[in-house]
């Protein structure tokens, strides 16, 4: 819960799972695994049970020949963002084959008001909400940003 898994990288060929390779059941709420490399599975190799509610994965990478950037194999991913969408991070720092990266600011970003927030606002729900209703930074959840939704307060997806 409230995990940020960013800038990984597994530098090896049959490798899988650059944020998280799972072999057992895996609950993950309100996370991000963005930004990771790895030879297939660049955020998640599948392995047996996942249960992943309002998180974001998106914009992991692999090596070129494979096709599974994201999530290698099947998971059972209720209230995941959209996986080809960006969710318009205040700032990436992508891990390649060779570099793995620490730098990132993996906040959603929503400017002001009337204009385009990141498609992850405002648009999870109560499904194991973080405990004390705060995100991985103190932020007070939920909350309603204006003109987002449908004007009552909801959880944003991710870890931020």
């Amino acid at each position: 819960m409230n995990s940020v898994i960013t800038g990984n990288n597994i530098n090896n060929t049959w490798k899988y799972g650059g944020g998280i390779a799972n072999s057992g059941t895996l609950n993950l709420y309100f996370s991000t695994i963005a930004d990771n490399y790895a030879y297939d599975g660049g955020g998640l190799n599948a392995g047996s049970i996942e249960n992943i509610y309002n998180s974001i994965i998106w914009g992991n990478d692999i090596d070129g020949s494979q096709s599974n950037p994201e999530i290698r194999g099947a998971a059972n991913t209720l209230y995941l963002t959209e996986i080809a969408a960006d969710p318009s991070f205040v700032l990436r720092s992508t891990a390649t084959k060779t570099i793995p990266q620490s730098d990132g600011d993996y906040r959603l970003t929503c400017p002001d008001p009337g204009t385009t927030c990141s498609n992850c606002v405002d648009t999870g729900d109560e499904t194991n909400k973080p405990i004390g209703d705060d995100d991985i930074i103190g932020t007070v959840r939920p909350v309603d940003i204006g003109s987002i939704g449908d004007g009552s307060n909801d959880y944003d997806k991710g870890a931020v």
